[in-house]
């Protein structure tokens, strides 16, 4: 299986990223990916993904005061 998806950094640039295996469970909802491998052929090969979601256990605006 092979998963393909463009990736674009801080600057705006994309890039499409190829992957040898199946797309990660928590792809979809991540808020940012991490892709490790080498670049060649014009697109980037893929190693590993690593994704980061939203934490259930961030803060939601939430004020508090010290007394």
């Amino acid at each position: 299986r092979t998963f393909t998806f463009f990736m674009q950094d801080e600057n705006g640039t994309e890039m499409k990223v190829v992957f040898e295996g199946t797309m990660p469970n928590n792809f979809e909802t991540a808020t940012s990916v991490v892709v490790t491998g080498q670049y060649k052929e014009n697109y980037f090969h893929a190693r590993d993904i690593l994704t980061k979601c939203p934490s259930k256990y961030e803060e939601t605006g939430v004020k508090t005061t010290q007394l």
